[in-house]
């Protein structure tokens, strides 16, 4: 399972949306996760409304 807190924690670099994007691609890729959870809200300034939608589907399609 892929935890979005993880990622945010490995990777304190992060600051923005698009990135953070990319980087769940990558890691759904790596650790060939079958689930994602969406533990933690985004702090980020400039997230959009549909944020959670968006990083599933990242996650979904890699």
């Amino acid at each position: 399972m892929l935890y979005l807190s993880r990622i945010l924690s490995e990777h304190p670099e992060l600051q923005e949306f698009e990135p953070l994007l990319q980087l769940i691609k990558q890691e759904a890729q790596i650790q060939q996760a079958r689930f994602f959870r969406i533990d933690v809200q985004l702090t980020f300034p400039h997230v959009p409304p549909d944020w959670e939608d968006r990083l599933e589907q990242a996650f979904l399609q890699p």
